[in-house]
């Protein structure tokens, strides 16, 4: 069970803090039930509520990673690539899947096999699709909210950086 002010990542989601851990009831006649109560660290005026019990959402939430952690997933990113398919519409299918899902060693992987085609697209004088650049805007910007708690970053380039090099 997770505690209360402790940082979690939520889904794809991001960095929420468990402000709470109480009962409520959201509807009339519904007994109440226990909730993890969380607010994103972007913005502490938002709630999200995460019912203990439906072990499903609960499942999408885990402890951030340490410093240690993260790197042996960015050591070990090159033993997992991601297979690249010169069909974009696969791409942006398996990059928007692997962002939803918000797993760290995936998301290091997408950074890992997209930075090389932008730079190279880029590099070449043509623009690189504009799916790729997004989702690897999207995915060093979600690792970067977690990352950076841990580790002294100041900019999701020097993580994106840090993966690559």
């Amino acid at each position: 069970m997770f505690k209360i002010g402790e940082l979690v990542s939520y889904r794809s989601d991001g960095v929420y803090k468990i402000s709470d851990i109480r009962k409520e009831s959201f509807a009339l006649g519904v007994s109440e039930s226990l909730y993890y109560v969380l607010n994103p660290i972007k913005d502490e005026r938002s709630t999200l509520f995460v019912p203990v019990d439906n072990q499903l959402l609960v499942s999408a939430m885990r402890p951030l990673l340490s410093k240690k952690e993260i790197e042996e997933l960015i050591r070990g990113v090159s033993e997992h690539p991601i297979d690249w398919s010169e069909n974009p519409k696969q791409r942006i299918s398996a990059s928007r899947e692997i962002i939803l899902r918000g797993e760290p060693a995936e998301l290091i992987s997408l950074i890992y096999t997209l930075k090389p085609y932008v730079d190279k697209r880029c590099a070449e004088g043509k623009k690189p699709c504009a799916s790729d650049a997004s989702a690897l805007e999207r995915a060093a910007a979600l690792l970067f909210e977690e990352f950076s708690l841990s580790m002294p970053l100041s900019s999701s380039d020097e993580l994106i950086k840090l993966i690559v090099e």
